[in-house]
């Protein structure tokens, strides 16, 4: 019986022994972030792609602008010289303009090396090659892992303690204070459900959606409203051709037509587009446009 009694002794040691390990290494979890750590995960996942998306539109915008002779002025004084007109104005603005073409030319190799390199790490994590999916990681020290059942498990007991910490503080009688517990309670229950709760009233609202657009179609459709009045020509500007297929710029047969937005009117692109980057303006009705408002048609054959 006393070996008896020493063996279960020794297994209950055993046992609360390991229980208080766990319970220690529970304890002692702490989410492996610091407040530095997320701080620059936010600056490298939102403040840097919505930079860059920024720059992406300048890119653009400043390319169909400059076109072709931003790669030959960025490292060429003389060009600058030859292109006369605006650039030949003041130092300043002269500046500014071999600093857009110089933006213009740079800009496509730094944003291939971003999105090349985060591919290259996408790669070589997909081959167990890198421990980060992404260069920032990489930059940061910072890798990413699955949380292991044991720290899921202290996260959801120190959320549990802190609710009850919470709810607490309302204890006691009153009708105020009972409410106020039925409350917060069902927020707490309205949030642990939320990841079942949202893609169900996500697939519900599309239904309604689509069940709303289908009885729509079915139903009598209402007459197609008239189109709006043709912009009215300028009386300094250029005449619009007797032949509807002739361009009112060269007066020839229309190649690679192309819509001017602000007055509906259609030119040969290569016309067009020398004439709004040169004017800013349309060459019949003289109303403002840019060259991103130059619409390609692209008729069948």
């Amino acid at each position: 019986s006393s070996s008896s009694s020493s063996s279960s002794s020794s297994s209950s040691s055993s046992s609360s022994s390991s229980s208080s390990s766990s319970s220690s290494s529970a304890a002692t979890y702490e989410p492996c972030l610091s407040r530095k750590h997320v701080l620059l995960s936010l600056l490298f996942m939102i403040v840097v792609p919505y930079f860059k998306d920024k720059l992406d539109a300048l890119h653009r915008r400043l390319a169909l602008e400059h076109g072709d002779d931003a790669f030959h002025a960025a490292f060429n004084p003389a060009h600058d010289e030859e292109g006369g007109g605006d650039e030949r104005g003041e130092g300043r603005q002269g500046l500014s303009a071999r600093g857009r073409r110089l933006f213009v030319r740079l800009y496509p190799w730094v944003s291939a090396v971003y999105e090349g390199g985060t591919f290259a790490y996408q790669l070589l994590y997909l081959h167990d090659d890198t421990r980060f999916y992404h260069w920032a990681l990489h930059l940061l020290g910072l890798e990413v892992k699955r949380t292991p059942n044991h720290h899921l498990e202290v996260l959801h007991e120190r959320r549990r303690m802190q609710r009850r910490q919470f709810l607490s503080n309302f204890s006691g009688g009153g009708a105020v204070r009972a409410s106020l517990r039925g409350l917060i309670r069902l927020v707490y229950c309205s949030l642990d459900y939320a990841t079942v709760v949202l893609p169900i009233s996500v697939f519900f609202f599309k239904f309604l959606e689509w069940w709303y657009t289908e009885n729509r179609m079915g139903s009598e459709s209402k007459p197609v409203p008239p189109p709006p009045h043709p912009a009215r020509p300028h009386p300094s500007g250029l005449a619009l051709p007797l032949n509807k297929s002739h361009c009112a710029v060269c007066r020839d047969e229309r190649t690679n037509p192309a819509l001017l937005r602000p007055s509906g009117f259609v030119f040969c692109y290569p016309c067009v587009h020398n004439y709004v980057e040169a004017h800013r303006r349309c060459p019949v009705t003289f109303r403002p446009a840019s060259l991103d408002q130059i619409q390609r048609i692209y008729e069948s054959t």
